[in-house]
This record gives structure tokens, sequence and C-alpha cells, in this order.
């Protein structure tokens, strides 16, 4: 019987594959392996989860240029998140210890498996949220913009008027933060992109949905891949003036003129 190995492209658990990749170990330290040769998978626990990988950004797009890293942050040391970190046009790659030794690049918004990929092209300067997971190179980069509520800057038409943000790919939920004059704020979740304010509770528990001639700012969150993003910008909405009331007029009963 000849030898067999399994091997795998992730870090620190995945399913192995017979005679797969080396496994990338991205810090040295003393680990627990549990390996299970009917199935493949494997994990590796690192027995001292001090001081986790440094992570960041780099380039001509980010604040520091080509020459100062923008960090990330992680609370496991696998996932690693930046939110609300501006960006102009141009080019980015991910980077661990501020050192081109390992790094992860690729295609704009998202990618996969990236070690070593090309520099990330930034279409547009904005704001985003930015997550990579270490052990799979899966990132997404999001420009927040994407949430911009459609009804920004005018008024409404109605009362009831469905509010609306941009549908993004892959997102299960939105959630809408309604704040009114008096800083009262309402939160709504909703399974899609838009919601109906006349089905929630404004202002006062009394109240039901939006005020006549009331500013509103209202902004969007979505969430996508299992965490809720940021909120994107905030927008101003006003609610219609209350129209005058029409005069009433009394008619009298019709007579039927016998032929």
């Amino acid at each position: 019987m000849g030898v067999k190995n399994w091997g795998g492209n992730a870090f620190p658990t995945a399913t192995g594959v017979s005679n797969g990749d080396n496994i990338k170990v991205y810090k040295a330290s003393v680990y627990n392996i549990t390996f299970n040769r009917v199935t493949g998978k494997y994990t590796f626990v690192d027995t001292n989860l001090v001081g986790y990988h440094t992570i960041s950004i780099i380039g001509n797009s980010t604040p520091g240029g080509w020459d100062t890293d923008t960090p990330m942050t992680t609370t496991n040391g696998v996932n690693y998140n930046i939110n609300g970190v501006s960006l102009v046009s141009g080019a980015l790659k991910f980077r661990m210890g501020n050192d081109w030794a390992t790094s992860w690049g690729g295609n704009y918004p998202s990618g996969n498996n990236s070690i070593g990929g090309n520099d990330i092209p930034i279409p547009n300067s904005s704001v985003y949220n930015i997550t990579l997971n270490i052990s799979t190179g899966a990132y997404t980069i999001r420009d927040i913009r994407e949430t911009q509520i459609r009804q920004c800057g005018r008024t409404l038409r109605f009362l009831n008027e469905i509010i609306q943000c941009q549908p993004i790919a892959g997102a299960t939920q939105y959630r809408f933060q309604v704040t009114d004059e008096a800083n009262v704020v309402t939160v709504v979740t909703s399974g899609n992109f838009t919601f109906n304010p006349a089905a929630f509770t404004f202002d006062h528990p009394t109240n039901r949905g939006f005020n006549w001639a009331k500013n509103y700012i209202i902004r969007a969150a979505i969430y996508i891949n299992g965490d809720w993003g940021a909120y994107g910008p905030s927008c101003t909405a006003r609610t219609p003036n209350e129209p005058a009331a029409l005069p009433t007029k009394l008619r009298s009963p019709g007579f039927v003129t016998k032929q």
C-alpha cells in the first residue's frame, strides 16, 4: 500500500484532499491538531492566542498610499475588517505584518484564495467596509454608498411611500435606522431592500408611521456573509404637508320625473 497524504489551501480549518496542497501555517506557535481521515477535515487550534497577526491594507487608494499600512481589526485572529475607510480611485492589497512576504490580492469587489494575487482595483472615491478571512483568503470590499436611500433630499409623495435603498447582491436582510426631528430613533429590519413606514411605529408609541411635514434621517445597513455591515450615508427625507380639508357640499335628494 502506497503512502497516502492529505493537504489543503486553508488554515486553521478546512477539509483536506488526498495529495492536496501544503497547508500554510501563518503563525509560529504550538498547535493542537485534529484530523479525520474519513472526511478529510482538519483543525489547528493555537494554544497561545495572544498576539494575533497584524493585517492591513496598503495601496495608492488607501489613506497611507503604498508607503504606510492602514490596519484592520480582528476578534479571533482569522476574520479581519475595517469599516468606514475612505478610499480613492486606485488599487490596494492586503498584507500581513506590514511586509510583502504574505499578501492577498485579486478582483473587485470580492475574491477567494487570493494569496499573492494582483492589485485590487478600487473604481470610485468613496467610503468602504472591508473584510478579509486569512484562513480562506476570502475578502469583500463594499462601497457603503450602495446603501444610499433613494428618497434622499426630497419630499415624499405620501406618508406611506415605500422607502428603498439600493439592492445588494448576496444581502439577505436590510436594516433601516430612522431618526425624527426629536432624535427618536427607530430601527426596522426587513427581508428586502424596502419597507413601508406605515407598518412601523415612529415618534411616539401611539403613532403609526411617518407624520406630516417632518424631516426624517434614514440610513441603511445590510446583512451579508453572516455579518451586519456598517450603516451607509445619512439621508434626509421630508414628509408632505397635511392636505387642507376639502369643503363638503350637501345635495338634495334626486326626484324622479314621471313621464
